[in-house]
This record gives structure tokens, C-alpha cells and sequence, in this order.
């Protein structure tokens, strides 16, 4: 089999799971038995009904198969890894049970580049989103690397370097995810046609909750935190001071920003900086050896992507900054 595709669901019901199961089915130029879709129960009583399922079934009017598992509740990322455990195909792709494709050649797209070959594809994506008037928007992806989202991998690259969903992670745990992945392989290839909608629910929190980044930044310390102990494990030095270099710099510059200098936001903001200094404080060392020209070339490109963003100045130099950290008293 070439392509599985890994669907957590929790209380996603059936009507909301119907648009993405629909959009597969009009896919031309593929063989459906090339594909299979395993979805994965979070220990919700939100069930799908076997009625429900055997309604996509190859011997009704519809051409694949589907695979239900009923865990018990991890959470996202522990449900992810639980999938990838019972997949076997080539390639596996996650998909978000609210999500859905974006044309019916999403699949033939996706196969014509396996044909090639590659350990991570990264498709463009769009991402549907509400304005203030509460009017529908999109927002397209280019290039992406920190989401999930129109990324298909390699199961057995995936394997052999042992790049695993960490169910430690209740928030931004795609980012640390594509972090690892990408640092383990080069044989990346990248789509400029979006195959993918991340598409939007009021109810979903990550969506609606205006302070969400806000309130669970401090996951993207702790992820790395996580990707510097694999890779020094690993023996992986340069990874790790690569990372670290990164993560210091993205940080600095995302506190930048003016959401986060609003003193309505101190509170967040102060729960980041405290979760920074105990992380500066383990790996500041690391940084320390980090070559000036690599240094160089990271900064200017994590600044690049903060300006896009919104930073048009920092309010404190990166030194003042970092007196600043080293000043903060923690707690025993």
C-alpha cells in the first residue's frame, strides 16, 4: 500500500468527519487501493457508527478502506503515535477530522512525487479563518514547516530514526514533530499546489481562543527542550546547538511582537520568560559554540519570518534581553 492517511478523533462526530472521508472520494488518477484511512478513536464516547463506516466500504458505491481504532484517552499527539504504530503503507500522511482535501487531484499530486521519492513532502496549504466581522477568510501556507497540515513522510524513515509523537505535548506538537523530522534527512520536497484545507470550528480552541498562542507558547520551550535531549542522545551535537540556537532567537524575537508587549499579556509573558530562563539557563553552553557564521545566517532568518509577522523593531537589544532572563528569580 502506498498511502495511509491518520485521522485522530475525538468529538468530531460524524457529520463533521463526513467532509474530509467526502473529499476522497472523488480523487482521480489514483488506484483506491493504494490507500486507506485510519482513524483513531481518543477515548471519546463520540463513536462512529459501523453503519457510518461501511458506507466508504470498496463493495458499496464508494473506493476505500477504513480502518477504526478505539483507544483509550491520551490525548492528540499520543493518538497520532497510535496510528502510526498500526500503519504499514509506504507513506502516511495526519489529517485532522474536521480538515478535508482541497481538489480531487490531491492524491494523484501527492503520488506523482512519490514516484520521484522523498522522506517529508510539503504541500501548500490553506487555512480558513473568520475575520472580526466574523466574515470567512483564507490564509494560504507556503512552505510550511511548523504544522501538520499537507505533509505526507516516509514510514520507514520515520522508523529507522525513531521520530515519534511525544504524548508529553498538549499543545504545538506538530512544530516539535517537523522540527525532528526535518533535522534527521535533506530528501525534503516541496508542492506549491495547496492539496490541503485546515479548516475552521468554533469550537476548536487552538482556533477560537484569541490568547491560545499566548497561554501555551511555553509547549514550544518545553518541545525543544525535548528535540535538544534526542539529538544529544543521538550523538547529534551540530543538531542540537543548531536547535538551540534557534529556539533562543525565535523566542526573543516572537516577545517582540506587539501582541505579546501589551501589557494586557504580561501575565503570559512572564510565564514564557520563566520557562526561557530555565531552559537558557540547561543549554546556554550549547549556544555558546555555535559558529558565528551559522549564527549569523539563523538570525537573519528567523528575523526575516518575525518582520512578515509583524515585528517592525525590538524593544530591547537581544543582550539586554538576555540580562533581563538571567535576572529573573526562580522559584526552588
Amino acid at each position: 500500500m502506498k498511502l495511509q492517511i491518520l485521522v485522530p478523533q475525538y468529538k468530531e462526530d460524524e457529520n463533521v468527519i463526513k467532509g474530509l472521508l467526502d473529499s476522497i472520494v472523488p480523487q482521480q488518477g489514483i488506484d483506491f487501493n493504494d490507500i486507506e484511512v485510519l482513524i483513531g478513536n481518543d477515548g471519546s464516547d463520540t463513536k462512529l457508527s459501523e453503519e457510518f463506516l461501511l458506507g466508504y466500504e470498496p463493495w458499496t458505491c464508494y473506493p476505500f478502506n477504513i480502518e477504526y481504532f478505539e483507544f483509550e484517552h491520551e490525548g492528540i499527539a499520543a493518538t497520532r503515535q497510535k496510528l502510526f504504530e498500526k500503519a504499514s503503507a509506504q507513506y502516511v500522511m495526519y489529517c485532522d477530522a474536521d480538515d478535508m482535501f482541497l481538489s480531487n487531484i490531491a492524491l494523484f499530486t501527492i503520488f506523482k512525487y512519490a514516484e520521484v521519492g522523498f522522506d517529508i513532502l510539503v504541500c501548500d496549504f490553506l487555512e480558513e479563518s473568520r475575520t472580526k466581522h466574523n466574515k470567512i477568510d483564507y490564509f494560504l501556507h507556503r512552505q510550511d514547516t511548523t504544522f501538520i497540515h499537507g505533509k505526507v513522510y516516509r514510514r520507514e524513515f520515520l522508523i529507522e530514526n525513531h521520530i515519534k509523537w511525544y504524548s508529553e505535548m498538549p499543545a504545538h506538537e506538530d512544530n516539535v514533530y517537523n522540527m525532528l523530522a526535518r533535522a534527521y534527512t535533506d530528501n525534503i520536497k516541496y508542492c506549491d499546489t495547496p492539496i490541503y484545507l485546515w479548516r475552521w470550528r468554533e469550537d476548536s480552541i487552538c482556533r477560537s481562543d484569541p490568547k491560545y498562542v499566548l497561554k501555551t507558547y511555553h509547549y514550544v520551550i518545553y518541545g525543544n527542550a525535548l528535540l535538544i535531549v534526542d539529538a544529544m542522545n543521538n550523538n547529534m551535537l551540530n543538531l542540537a546547538k543548531v536547535q538551540v540556537c534557534n529556539l533562543v532567537y525565535t523566542v526573543y524575537y516572537t516577545l517582540n511582537k506587539p501582541i505579546w508587549l501589551d501589557p494586557e499579556n504580561e501575565e503570559y509573558r512572564n510565564n514564557v520568560e520563566v520557562w526561557f530562563r530555565r531552559y537558557y539557563d540547561r543549554h546556554k553552553q550549547l549556544l555558546g559554540i555555535v559558529e558565528p557564521e551559522v549564527r549569523n545566517k539563523i538570525v537573519t532568518l528567523v528575523k526575516q519570518r518575525a518582520i512578515r509577522e509583524g515585528v517592525l523593531s525590538e524593544k530591547y537589544t537581544f543582550d539586554e534581553w538576555i540580562k533581563h532572563i538571567e535576572s529573573i528569580e526562580l522559584e526552588d
